[in-house]
Formats: structure tokens, C-alpha cells, sequence
């Protein structure tokens, strides 16, 4: 049983993505922060009918919803930014800090950020938690008819340290449907709306809130 694995045969045939109401039983779902397919329990929690439970308690009464905007002077604030455009050059040996496979504990992204468009909020003034799965919002466009883009949320510490709390690699050929993809058409700019890998962490007070985009990952 799989859920939000889509794209071809082999994972439609399992998937639950338009099957959740064959489930009709009470259902038990465990899984970890680590596993390498950590948002399945999330959607079947949101989308089972049948009674079901999650012990983080989703979704939280007090949440809300945060939105901000990359800035021309590459900061993130909250308010929307007068139009500006970044580019990025390709470098395909760039990523290997974001480990060999999606659900491990990574190492400090100083140096993959070396090699990104970063944005940063200022310090934080307060602590602030956040539980969920991030949505990015990019106009981007390429010189090439396939191209990829990885998006990274990461907490930045007083001292510099990079700690990646969410990420997603998303392939422009797959914007419409990931079964039947389409090219690129090189310079033209396309809307894509990636959705990050569930997460929960808490951004300490004085600390710095970044986004990160980049168009290469060794490992992936």
C-alpha cells in the first residue's frame, strides 16, 4: 500500500492517491520522521474516511497559515517584492551535502547553499514552530528542455551553521503529469508549485529562516 507515489504503472497499481475510500475498517499507519517516504502517513490521515488516528495530533487548532516572499535582495519578508529575476548557473556535481537518499540526517548546507539562490528572513523575534508540508511557489524557466529544481527550508543558527528542515526535487518535464511528461520549452517561464516533505521543527529565537533553490543534486 502506497500513498502519494504516482507516475507510472508499476506505482498506480498500489497507490491510494484516488482509492482512499476502498478503506473502509478502522486503520493503524506507523512510520517514522526518517523514512524515505515520510509524507504517506500524513495524506492517508487527511484523506481516509474511515476512523483513523494520528498520535501528532494532525491537523493542530492553532496553526496558521504563513506566507513569504523571496526579495530582490534575496531575503524573505512578508511582503510581495516589486518583480525581480535570479539566475542560477548549472553545476551537476553540486548536492552532495543533501545526503544519498531522501530520509537521512544531513550535514551542514553552507556549502550546497554555495551554489543556490538563498533567501533569508531576519532574526526571528520569537521562537516559531512549524508542522506540515511547506508549499514553494516559483516563475522559473530554463535553457534547456529538462531541467530540475530542489527547494530546501533550512534553519540558519547565529553562528552560520545550515540545519535543512524540509526539502523536494521537482522535474519541469513533470509539471502537468508525472506519467506523461513534456519538455521544457527553453526560456519560456512556468508557474510550478512544489510541495516539501512533511515536516516538524522549531525555527529558535534569533535564528534565521532560509529558502534555498537549486537546479542540481549529485546524489538524486
Amino acid at each position: 500500500m502506497t500513498s502519494g507515489c504516482s507516475g507510472s504503472p508499476v506505482w498506480n497499481r498500489t497507490s491510494l492517491n484516488e482509492r482512499y475510500d476502498w478503506i473502509e475498517i478502522p486503520t493503524f499507519v506507523i512510520g517514522g520522521w526518517y523514512d524515505q517516504y515520510p509524507d504517506s502517513l500524513l495524506r492517508i490521515v487527511q484523506h481516509l474516511k474511515a476512523p483513523r488516528k494520528a498520535i501528532i495530533g494532525w491537523p493542530l487548532e492553532r496553526a496558521r497559515e504563513q506566507i513569504l516572499y523571496p526579495q530582490p535582495g534575496h531575503s524573505l519578508g512578508a511582503s510581495a517584492p516589486a518583480k525581480a529575476t535570479h539566475a542560477l548557473r548549472y553545476v551537476p556535481t553540486v548536492g552532495v551535502e543533501n545526503g544519498l537518499w531522501s530520509g537521512e540526517v544531513v550535514r551542514d548546507q553552507r556549502p550546497i547553499d554555495a551554489y543556490s539562490l538563498v533567501y533569508d528572513t531576519q532574526p526571528l523575534e520569537d521562537d516559531l514552530e512549524i508542522l506540515g508540508m511547506p508549499r514553494v511557489m516559483l516563475n522559473a524557466s530554463a535553457d534547456a528542455p529538462l531541467a530540475r529544481w530542489f527547494v530546501r527550508l533550512s534553519d540558519v543558527a547565529p553562528d552560520g551553521t545550515v540545519t535543512q528542515t524540509s526539502w523536494a526535487g521537482f522535474n519541469g518535464a513533470h509539471r502537468k503529469s508525472a506519467e506523461n511528461p513534456e519538455p521544457l520549452e527553453p526560456g519560456r517561464v512556468y508557474p510550478l508549485e512544489i510541495e516539501l516533505r512533511f515536516t516538524s521543527w522549531t525555527f529558535p529565537k534569533g535564528h534565521r529562516i532560509r529558502l534555498s533553490v537549486n537546479n542540481a543534486q549529485v546524489t538524486d
